[in-house]
């Protein structure tokens, strides 16, 4: 019990002044990660910000001047099913993928081209841009592969040269399909909408993606009234 009680005193110095401990000032705001393995180079990157703050999602550049995103997790990612995408040309390449102590992961991916956006930054979707969507979800299946969260906020697209092009971001749960399973605490509310209202261990189907993709796209289409 003294050991205990001195463990908590020490943390406490810690949290109140954390700048006081790091080994750098940015170790307070960003994880511990610095480096990621490709093909047996050690490639060294320093972290920019954060992208959201439910999220582990972090901007970060190479010390060759590569933008990329650096995303933690928790169990297992969609390793195939990242690659298998980016190599079809809809998700951004996967350049690492490394597992952490306790479970966790480390993924380091190249980052979209700055006129991609969320679909859920649209009012009205374009019906060619909602060809391009759909036809990405079809070959993304083909390929035998399921996502489990397509929703607006991981499906990004930019109008090039008169013409559409999308890309699929989040591959957390993806993977083969009859294989992968969602994960506990996946639910419809009424700002997150899901094809069942419990999804807790149920299979993720290519039925669920098609169901979540067109949900978004009706909400996006534009009602002529005659």
């Amino acid at each position: 019990m003294t050991a205990l009680r001195n463990l908590f005193r020490s943390l406490l110095k810690v949290y109140k002044k954390p700048n006081d401990y790091a080994v750098d000032p940015d170790q307070v705001s960003f994880p511990y990660p610095r480096s990621y393995q490709r093909f047996g180079t050690t490639v060294r990157f320093t972290y920019i910000k954060r992208v959201s703050q439910i999220r582990l999602v972090f901007t970060a550049r190479t010390e060759g001047d590569q933008d990329i995103i650096i995303k933690f997790g928790y169990g297992p990612y969609g390793v195939e099913a990242h690659q298998a995408a980016a190599e079809s040309g809809f998700a951004p390449a996967l350049l690492s993928h490394s597992n952490l102590a306790g479970g966790w992961w480390m993924v380091v991916m190249e980052n979209l081209e700055s006129d991609f956006q969320p679909c859920d930054d649209f009012d009205i979707l374009e019906p060619p841009c909602k060809d391009v969507i759909t036809e990405c979800v079809s070959k993304f299946h083909t390929m035998g592969f399921v996502h489990g969260d397509l929703r607006d906020t991981n499906v990004f697209v930019r109008r090039k040269q008169d013409r559409w092009e999308c890309q699929l971001i989040d591959y957390d749960w993806a993977g083969r399909e009859g294989e992968v399973v969602y994960p506990i605490g996946v639910y419809s509310t009424h700002s997150v909408w899901r094809p069942e209202l419990h999804l807790d261990g149920q299979s993720i189907t290519s039925e669920h993606d098609n169901l979540t993709v067109n949900e978004f796209l009706r909400r996006r289409t534009k009602i002529i009234r005659f």
